[in-house]
């Protein structure tokens, strides 16, 4: 089961795309979560949505540090699965 990532944490919807597009380095689709990124992809459904999230700033600077930002794919409001791009 995905971490549910909280709705206050939702930056930006995107579109498979844009994230690709965004998410390149040296030439692979979201570097060394490439992997990852293909199987969050499989999921998706029509109907779905793609979000950007980041953490609170006081979760990457706090004790004990826990800053996360990635892909979330949500259904119906729900976490499906998630890319985490970064932890702090």
């Amino acid at each position: 089961m995905p971490m549910s990532i909280p709705t206050a944490w939702l930056s930006r919807q995107s579109t498979v795309d844009a994230l690709e597009s965004e998410f390149e380095y040296d030439g692979i689709v979201f570097g060394h979560c490439h992997s990852e990124w293909q199987q969050l992809k499989a999921k998706i459904r029509p109907g779905d949505e793609l979000w950007y999230f980041i953490s609170p700033p006081e979760t990457w600077t706090g004790f004990p540090r826990c800053g996360m930002e990635g892909i979330t794919l949500r259904r119906h409001g729900q976490t499906i699965d998630n890319v985490l791009l970064s932890l702090s």
